[in-house]
Order: structure tokens, then C-alpha cells, then sequence
């Protein structure tokens, strides 16, 4: 059965079937009570695939479709959009956070004496504390947080779910960029820093926070078929950016 499996892996538009099979047979085996194939050496050779693909087309065992950015389309849309939806957009791509999660903050929740951001997580497991921290790195991040909270005492985005989809739906149209969705920026983020060199256990502590790795690795990561680096991710993401002018001139 690994020999199947590595068989497919080895065919450049398989990605369908692999899932299929993988999904049919593992029913039956569930079934049957039968073990023939450790997940774990299925995320060895869809890595392996994932490594040695030059198409573009390859996004995921879970992704039907792109949903990742390049860093230059981030680029773009955090260059073209207006305050505050650019603000909300560099949060959520720099954190790795759900849309819902970055219209839930406060001015409390960001503690820059402490170098951390709070996000009220809107999945609350019982028994759990329904908040998670992610702490800042760069002064970019800083940067944009102390601009962000200057002034204001509670929510920090005064501004409804529909509103924020139709800024990004503007940049999108208007600079020709695909039509992804408000959550592929924390997709994004976590298959940027996957390509940068961060290890799986890392992205998760640091920001996604699942409570299993196989989630992080079956329906975010995704191959990026574009070579960048570390500071590529933060150099996106410029105090100019953030403070620019707004006109058209200044585009």
C-alpha cells in the first residue's frame, strides 16, 4: 500500500486522487479494523511532493483551489488599501489570525510593555480559556500597534465583517489579484513562514495554536512556488506603508 501511495505522489496532476484514495481506504480499513497506512508517512511523501513540484498548482492535500498569496500580492494589497482595513489586514497577516479574531480587539488586549497581542478566539473549547497571545517580533509590528491604539480606549476596528471583505474585494479587482478570501491571509502567513524555514511545532506555538499538528499540516501549509526569505516577510510590511499617502497621487 505505500508503494501505491508513492506511486501517486509521483503523478504530477494526482492531487484528487490521492485524497480520494486516501479518504476511501482508510474508511474501509477504520471499517475493517485494519491498519495499512500511518499518516505520519503520508505527510513524508506529500512533503516530498511538495519539495520536488515546480507547478503552480499545488496548494494542499486539503485545498481544492489557490488560497495562498504571494508576498508580492500582499505587497500590493497592504500598499492600496485605506486605514483601517490596511491595519487589519497587516494583523492578520502577521499574526496568522481569523478574521473574527482581529475585529474582536481591544485596546487592552494589546500590551506592548509586555511585547504581546491578546486574540479572543471564537472557537471557545470547554474548560479552556477562550484567548490566545502572540508575541511581537519585529518593530514593524510595534510600529503599527502603537499608531493603531493611539487614542482609542476599546475596539480597535470600528468597522463590520461585509465592510472588510468589500476593501479587499476593491485591491483585488483593481490590481488584477485573485479573488481569495479574507481567512488565505492566515493561510498565507503560515506556508510563508513553512517556506522560510520554520518547522511545523514552531508556526504552531508561535501563532496557530492547534491544538493537533495534523491541522496545521493537512489545511493550512501549502507550497509556495516562489523563493523568499525571512526578512522578505517582514520587509512587506514597512512604517512608509503604513503612513503613506492615501491619494491617488501618492499611489
Amino acid at each position: 500500500m505505500t508503494e501505491f501511495i508513492s506511486v501517486l505522489f509521483a503523478l504530477d496532476d494526482s492531487r484528487e486522487m490521492i485524497r480520494h484514495y486516501f479518504d476511501s481506504i482508510q474508511s474501509y480499513c477504520d471499517e475493517m479494523n485494519l491498519e495499512w497506512f500511518s499518516e505520519r508517512d503520508f505527510r513524508k511523501y506529500r512533503d516530498r511532493r511538495f519539495k520536488n513540484s515546480g507547478s503552480e498548482t499545488v496548494y494542499g492535500i486539503a485545498a481544492d483551489e489557490r488560497n495562498i498569496y504571494r508576498l508580492s500580492e500582499v505587497e500590493t494589497i497592504l500598499e492600496h488599501s485605506k486605514p483601517p482595513y490596511r491595519e487589519f489586514f497587516t494583523l492578520q497577516y502577521l499574526h496568522c489570525r481569523r478574521p473574527g479574531e482581529v475585529l474582536l480587539l481591544e485596546s487592552s488586549d494589546v500590551r506592548l510593555e509586555d511585547d504581546i497581542v491578546w486574540y479572543h478566539i471564537l472557537k471557545q473549547q470547554r474548560g479552556e480559556d477562550n484567548r490566545e497571545f502572540v508575541k511581537l517580533r519585529s518593530d514593524t509590528e510595534r510600529d503599527v500597534l502603537e499608531e493603531l491604539t493611539d487614542g482609542k480606549q476599546e475596539q480597535l476596528f470600528d468597522v463590520t465583517p461585509n465592510e472588510v471583505r468589500e476593501e479587499l474585494r476593491r485591491i483585488q479587482q483593481e490590481h488584477s489579484l485573485p479573488q481569495l478570501k479574507l481567512k488565505d491571509f492566515r493561510h498565507t502567513r503560515v506556508s510563508h513562514l513553512k517556506t522560510v524555514g520554520w518547522d511545523d511545532l514552531k508556526i504552531r506555538d508561535e501563532y496557530t495554536k492547534h491544538k493537533h499538528l495534523s491541522t496545521l499540516q493537512d489545511k493550512y501549509m501549502a507550497y509556495v512556488p516562489e523563493e523568499i526569505i525571512e526578512e522578505d516577510l517582514w520587509s512587506v510590511i514597512s512604517t512608509e506603508t503604513i503612513d503613506g499617502d492615501d491619494s491617488p497621487e501618492g499611489d
